[in-house]
């Protein structure tokens, strides 16, 4: 475990500031880790993957969300998976909610891909009961769809596979002019998973490894309030050093000029600016209305 240790980089892109999830990461100190921090999704992946390629002491990003929480023994566990098995990818799992695992073993609905109208039942999630009873396998089992909770995937798998949005959209936390334009690149999860299933790569899932999923804190995202930062800590280390992002940061701010944008477009643009996704805000789409 310790040699693949050193060669796995833990990626998380933080938009929000959620103790248990800061807290997780911090009791991690046995691999290096990057936080890319306030900045959107599209854009924090773009970073992350530029830093992973570049630097070629690494065989592994360990990709995670910023609303979940787990233990380093998570992380150990993910660890020996992939040092005795060698699986392209290899992740945890979290929950949806409503008995439902955020994890599907069967395609999503081809219909909704088709017609980016996608809600929580367009994903053909599991029930937390068919895990716990092994309906598919235990400890690992294959998996269509894995939300990124906490997942390792080897760096042939990034450069033939690399992480871009399913789609665009437009709300508040579009705090660029770029993405004013064009939206903020969302539900990468996704996207990946189309994108595996198109190259013949398999999702592989260890059961055991399960993250307690902090929903309802997409009002909790501090894009354009926050001054964005791409943070590494090194392995056995605590000491933090900044890193230059390969994009350009200033786009974010001054806040000042950030916030008259965001005024004058909620205020004189409204009518006219409308989603790309339709965010809704009822059972049916719990969990769209999220960071990526």
């Amino acid at each position: 475990m310790e040699n693949v240790a050193s060669k796995t980089l833990w990626y998380a892109s933080i938009g929000r500031h959620l103790d248990l999830f800061l807290n997780f990461m911090d009791q991690v100190d046995f691999i290096d880790k990057l936080a890319v921090k306030y900045c959107m999704k599209h854009d924090a992946d773009e970073i992350a993957v530029k830093y992973f390629l570049s630097h070629s002491e690494y065989d592994y990003l360990l990709i995670s969300s910023d609303d979940v929480y787990g233990t380093p023994d998570h992380i150990r566990t993910l660890l020996r998976d992939v040092e005795e098995h060698d699986y392209p990818i290899m992740s945890g799992w979290n929950d949806y909610g409503k008995g439902l695992a955020a994890l599907s073993v069967s395609s999503a609905d081809r219909t909704a891909i088709q017609a980016k109208k996608i809600t929580y039942a367009s994903y053909n999630f599991v029930t937390l009961s068919q895990l716990i009873t092994a309906q598919f396998g235990y400890p690992i089992i294959k998996a269509w769809f894995v939300g990124l909770p906490l997942t390792m995937i080897r760096r042939d798998i990034l450069q033939k596979v690399p992480f871009r949005p399913f789609m665009y959209l437009k709300d508040q936390y579009c705090v660029t002019k770029r993405s004013q334009v064009q939206g903020r690149g969302i539900m990468q999860d996704l996207q990946f998973a189309l994108d595996c299933e198109k190259n013949n790569i398999p999702i592989m899932v260890d059961l055991r490894v399960f993250l307690l999923h902090l929903g309802g804190t997409y009002s909790l995202l501090l894009l354009g309030q926050k001054t964005p930062r791409v943070e590494l800590t090194r392995r056995n280390h605590h000491d933090v050093e900044m890193v230059s992002a390969p994009i350009n940061l200033e786009e974010y701010f001054p806040r000042k000029q950030t916030s008259t944008i965001m005024s004058e477009n909620t205020a004189s643009n409204s009518s006219r600016v409308k989603p790309l996704l339709k965010v809704e805000r009822d059972s049916k789409s719990r969990g769209l209305d999220k960071y990526g």
